[in-house]
């Protein structure tokens, strides 16, 4: 029998096409004043959405993601209304160390985690992490950078000059966007929100992805994943990322751990294709089955 599948609070939820899951917002999108505000105050002004204790009543599983930090609060609401034989589970893709939130989640919630680290630590079910290849309809054909970075600063700027620094040795060319909207109001240093398709036609247009995780971050981010499904070199300081089945010297360089000396090769020599295999399981439609083998 076919289950109804909800996932609350995926980010990427416009990128999700299967007729087995739906998506929906705990909250509403702030109206554009409350956004500049926002700008000054650093508060989100999130409003709750009225409609989804009507979306959750008919679904079998309940998959809530932590992208509010405050998600116990939007799981006490999903507990009200849910089914008594509906399965509910937490899915953490995000370090947990970002919220304690998580501590306050009651025991009828399924706790599970991107992160190995998370799994041991917490006790909570490691099930991987997974992207969703149909961003991009087309392909893009000229190659702009050698090496490109686009998120959030997270204390990670300075590591990141010092990245684009061994490029510049290098005599090649890379490209680091730093994403803050109220910081891209005083500084050119930042720039405002960028939508995830043009985030990927700029992986595109790129040699290598780059990839600085965080203070106490460990497992697969989402660039790694660009570099896997995009067939694009990976420059990264995860040293852990010799533990998966994808990792392959050719595509991938380790900061503080492969020699620098061969930097440049590895840059301009072509990417390995990987097995449809090991690229399967980390599908969207390969985790969806671990999730619900839970």
């Amino acid at each position: 029998m076919k289950q109804h599948v909800l996932l609350v609070d995926f980010s990427f939820a416009k990128y999700t096409h299967s007729s087995q899951v739906s998506c929906v917002s705990s909250f509403l999108p702030p109206p554009i004043w409350k956004r500049l505000l926002s700008l000054f105050t650093h508060k989100l002004y999130l409003e709750d959405n009225p409609n989804l204790e009507n979306v959750i009543q008919q679904m079998d599983v309940i998959i809530l993601f932590d992208t509010r930090k405050n998600y116990d609060e939007v799981a006490r609401r999903i507990e009200r209304v849910c089914s008594p034989t509906a399965r509910l589970i937490f899915y953490s893709w995000n370090p947990l160390c970002e919220s304690k939130a998580h501590s306050r989640l009651s025991e009828r919630w399924i706790k599970a985690t991107f992160s190995k680290k998370d799994a041991a630590c917490a006790g909570f079910i490691y099930v991987g992490s997974f992207y969703f290849k149909n961003v991009l309809t087309e392909n893009v054909l000229t190659t702009k950078w050698d090496g490109l970075f686009i998120g959030q600063d997270k204390g990670r700027r300075e590591m990141l000059y010092k990245v684009a620094s061994l490029y510049r040795k290098n005599r090649l060319q890379s490209r680091i966007i730093l994403v803050n909207n109220r910081k891209a109001l005083f500084s050119r240093r930042y720039s405002w929100h960028i939508d995830y398709n043009v985030v990927c036609k700029n992986v595109q247009a790129s040699n290598s992805v780059i990839e600085i995780l965080q203070e106490g971050q460990e497992g697969i981010s989402l660039r790694a994943f660009e570099s896997m499904f995009y067939e694009k070199k990976l420059v990264t300081n995860n040293q852990h990322i010799v533990n998966y089945d994808f990792y392959n010297s050719h595509n991938i360089f380790i900061l503080g751990k492969d020699d620098e000396s061969g930097f440049k090769a590895f840059i301009q020599s072509p990417y390995v294709k990987l097995s449809d295999a090991i690229v399967g399981k980390y599908k969207m439609a390969s985790w969806l089955n671990r999730m619900l083998s839970l």
